[in-house]
């Protein structure tokens, strides 16, 4: 039987009460990732829900994460509540292509609001 790896993170890093129980005092700001990327192996990004990362933030999130660690991006509300599926060609290209060059891509979660029922026809 093939072995299977378990992925463990949380929602985010960049949560100011974590300094001290968490974070040592002298990692702050851009080195939290770091740091939190040697605790865990994943962690999602819900940043990218509400915009498009910049090229800035995929530069730094390749240079600051080894291999064994992988992104979950937040897809984005563009497609998923605004567009609700339908017609959101453009806005997924949009994340697609900005996101191209992340290394550590490993999933990108789709959270649907709980208005949208199913429809199939919508999905083809």
């Amino acid at each position: 039987m093939a072995r299977t790896r378990l992925f463990v993170g949380t929602s985010g890093w960049t949560y100011d009460d974590w300094q001290g129980p968490f974070y040592p005092e002298d990692v702050t700001g851009p080195e939290r990732l770091a740091f939190y990327a040697q605790k865990f192996n994943t962690v999602e990004v819900n940043a990218t829900f509400y915009r498009l990362p910049t090229a800035n933030m995929i530069h730094a999130w390749n240079r600051r994460l080894g291999a064994g660690f992988h992104l979950v991006l937040k897809g984005s509300r563009m497609v998923t509540h605004r567009k609700k599926l339908a017609d959101c060609d453009e806005a997924l290209a949009a994340l697609l292509d900005r996101v191209r060059d992340l290394k550590r891509l490993k999933v990108i979660l789709w959270q649907l609001p709980p208005s949208l029922h199913k429809d199939v026809a919508r999905l083809e």
